[in-house]
């Protein structure tokens, strides 16, 4: 079985690989590769990163912390866009 931390850091570098590749392409079909090697590390990290917040948070505090972590990443895939064009 693979461990959560290796399905994060695996998540987290093809995160990393996707943007750079998105800000660094000026090819429509190096556009799509790079969106989609993003996917595949939301997809990986993303589940992962919420079920280690269900665990570790306070019950009473999980809703509060699961808001946080998604204003986060929303905000930074905004910022991601903005260093792209």
């Amino acid at each position: 079985m693979i461990g959560s931390s290796l399905l994060i850091a695996t998540g987290t570098v093809l995160l990393g690989m996707g943007f750079v590749g998105v800000a660094a392409t000026t090819q429509f079909a190096l556009l799509v590769a790079s969106s989609a090697v993003i996917g595949l590390g939301q997809g990986l990290s993303g589940p992962m990163l919420n079920a280690l917040i269900y665990e570790y948070a306070p019950s009473h505090e999980a809703g509060e912390a699961m808001g946080l972590r998604t204003l986060i990443n929303n905000m930074m895939h905004g910022v991601s866009t903005g260093f792209s064009t």
